[in-house]
């Protein structure tokens, strides 16, 4: 995903050391800021007294006795406002209330879970298991081809003059590669580098004169007007462990402003990175608890992420909203532009949804 924005209500920017956790969702007013603890006014149900305590990321009980489930009523699409208060398929429970249902653009049979990237009026994705590198104009219409016949293509970024994208492969030393096909006219993709070894190319983004891939644990940046010039590690996905040695894998990766962002799929961890050669400027911007995020970024003063079936969005000191669900399947990717919110899920359906966010105070610069 590739937006604009503050990454304040993660908890700051990437200076700073001390890891944040993703905000949880709006929980009876109260910002659910560290997902991982319960909520001790939560309790037991009046038919269980002895119930565990509900965490503060689902504080409200539904249900009786042993049946009886922790739940948000200000998120929970299936107990949206009240226990067993379902909301219309699709639609998402934002602050106990339902939204519209989203309007599906596209599905891209058995594409498997593919990225979006938004560049000017057309979304660009990836179909991994059909091979193809597609786009669509965001009101809709008719889907152009940029390529077809990959080898599992990931992650899509665009500039003005070119589509990106990197191919998973199919396990032999160098299946996983870097290309690029140009956007003025039908023309064949242009391998850019291949991977050295077995192990795939995870993650890409484009900006800032920069095309940026995750590889192993680190993220590359390679010049975008030299690309067979040199390709610098700018940063490297290194957990909070014990060890401090590098860990999962960097994927969604997203830029805004002079810094690199990704999520760590293996940790639930969103990190960043300047984008010069080196690691010194590496932080830990949050951890996702109970969230484990799939994508992030960014759009006004807020930051939004993907977790589970819902898109998210947050300001500094405010609780996460959801703003927009797939309700049956994970929405995977985004991007966010003029209020207006684009997503995919798991089973390679491209909506798009009015953001009507509640107001809140600014994000700070």
């Amino acid at each position: 995903m590739v937006g604009l924005g503050s990454l304040a209500a993660l908890g700051g920017g990437c200076a700073g050391g001390s890891e944040k956790v993703l905000p949880g969702p709006m929980t009876n007013g109260q910002a659910g800021s560290s997902a991982m603890q319960p909520n001790p006014n939560s309790g037991g149900s009046a038919a269980d007294p002895g119930a565990e305590p509900c965490p503060s990321y689902t504080p409200d009980r539904c249900g009786d006795g042993a049946s009886s489930s922790c739940v948000s009523l200000q998120t929970d699409a299936e107990h949206c406002g009240a226990c067993d208060h379902v909301c219309p398929a699709q639609a998402a429970c934002s602050a106990g209330v339902c939204s519209e249902a989203p309007e599906e653009l596209v599905t891209a049979p058995g594409c498997g879970e593919p990225r979006l990237t938004l560049h000017g009026d057309r979304l660009f994705w990836n179909e991994p298991q059909t091979g193809r590198v597609r786009s669509i104009s965001v009101s809709g219409g008719a889907v152009s081809e940029l390529a077809a016949e990959q080898l599992a293509p990931g992650q899509v970024g665009v500039d003005d003059a070119n589509a990106y994208w990197f191919t998973n492969g199919d396990g032999h030393s160098g299946s996983s590669a870097l290309l690029r096909v140009s956007l003025s006219g039908v023309s064949e993709p242009v391998l850019i580098k291949q991977a050295p070894g077995v192990e795939p190319i995870n993650g890409l983004a484009v900006a800032n004169g920069k095309l940026l891939y995750g590889l192993g644990h680190d993220v590359h940046g390679i010049a975008l007007d030299a690309l067979d010039g040199a390709d610098d590690v700018v940063g490297v996905a290194v957990a909070r462990n014990d060890t401090r040695e590098p860990i999962g894998i960097p994927n969604a990766l997203t830029v805004h402003g002079d810094r690199v962002y990704w999520i760590v799929t293996d940790v639930g961890s969103v990190e960043c990175d300047d984008l010069l050669p080196g690691d010194a400027g590496l932080e830990r911007v949050a951890h996702g608890g109970e969230m484990w995020p799939y994508d992030v970024g960014f759009a006004g003063d807020y930051t939004y992420y993907a977790a589970f079936d819902s898109l998210f969005a947050a300001q500094i000191g405010q609780p996460a909203t959801a703003v927009a669900s797939t309700s049956d399947a994970a929405l995977r990717s985004f991007a966010v532009a003029d209020s207006v919110a684009y997503f995919s899920d798991e089973l390679g359906r491209l909506f798009r949804h009015g953001v009507d966010i509640p107001a809140g105070e600014p994000t700070p610069p």
